[in-house]
């Protein structure tokens, strides 16, 4: 987890590995413990769903319902596809 102060806004970047399904369970239970910290309140979200690169990666979809991000009713979230070694999808997630 990086976060990033953005003036008044904070945001959290979250990296999740798409290829390791059997750690999917343990990434969602983290995630979700971050998001309930006090000082993280309100923080925009934005995950990453690294690892696209590898067979057998789960999409950006998949991903977004192992993290139950539809549970996320009270701030703005994105999910991206990403290889954080081929350099795709970082800059997209950035920009938003």
């Amino acid at each position: 987890m990086l976060e990033i102060p953005c003036g008044a806004m904070k945001a959290i970047i979250y990296v999740v590995d798409s290829s390791d399904t059997d750690r999917l369970v343990i990434a969602k239970e983290e995630f979700h413990a971050i998001l309930e910290e006090e000082e993280l309140k309100g923080a925009v979200v934005l995950i990453f769903a690294n690892k696209q690169d590898l067979p057998g990666a789960l999409d950006d979809a998949a991903v977004a319902e192992a993290l139950e991000l539809h549970k996320i009713k009270n701030r703005q979230w994105a999910i991206f596809k990403t290889s954080a070694l081929k350099g795709e999808g970082l800059f997209e997630g950035l920009d938003w």
